[in-house]
């Protein structure tokens, strides 16, 4: 895996300002690699998160569950770092889920080591404050878009930032991504897509 993140220059490049050689030392030590199963939770509602997560391969989501029925509220996908932000930040309980849509290659570190990674070297505190601005963007993004958008202005959207998302995800996760049910994505779409091009 060494190899792998050497050639990586996508990667490397997600990590400033860490250089290569700062991730290299720590693979195997504080930087784990791991293989998450489909299905397989690397957070659940209750526990604090404590692991900041970046996808190598794989897709990731983020739900909750209201009245028995999971809502999604963040889709993650490779190069994108994955936590429950307020969580990792106040170590309180996350009131999120977070699941492998499909089998994935991770790199995680844990909080209690990145924190002994900062007092070693000023270069991993500009990397978690890096990881917490990205947050902070995706977060405001996503508040944005419910508040500003009509449901077919948010499914476009969607595509537009993650073209490849309906080949990986389910309809019905989307749905609740999106704020609807799956029967009125379903007209959305068909609306979409049977639109006439358009006359010069």
């Amino acid at each position: 895996m060494k190899e792998y993140i050497e050639q990586n220059k996508i990667l490397l490049n997600h990590f400033k300002p860490l250089e290569e050689k700062h991730i290299l030392d720590e693979v195997n030590y504080s930087i784990k690699i791991r293989q998450i199963k489909k299905d397989e939770h690397i957070l659940k509602e209750g526990n604090s998160s404590d692991t900041i997560t970046y996808i190598i391969k794989g897709c990731f989501r983020q739900y909750s569950e209201l009245q028995g029925n999971e809502v999604n509220f963040l889709f993650y996908f490779e190069t994108d770092f994955v936590l429950d932000y307020l969580s990792f930040l106040t170590n309180s309980f996350s009131k999120y889920n977070i699941i492998a849509i499909e089998d994935s290659t991770i790199l995680e570190i844990k909080k209690k080591d990145l924190n002994a990674l900062k007092s070693r070297d000023v270069l991993w505190d500009l990397f978690l404050k890096n990881v917490a601005e990205k947050e902070i963007i995706r977060l405001y993004k996503r508040n944005e878009v419910l508040l500003t958008l009509t449901p077919e202005e948010r499914y476009l959207k969607l595509l537009d930032v993650h073209p490849q998302i309906m080949q990986r995800v389910s309809q019905r996760k989307i749905a609740t991504f999106i704020g609807i049910t799956e029967q009125s994505l379903s007209r959305i779409r068909k609306r979409i897509f049977t639109k006439p091009p358009n006359l010069p």
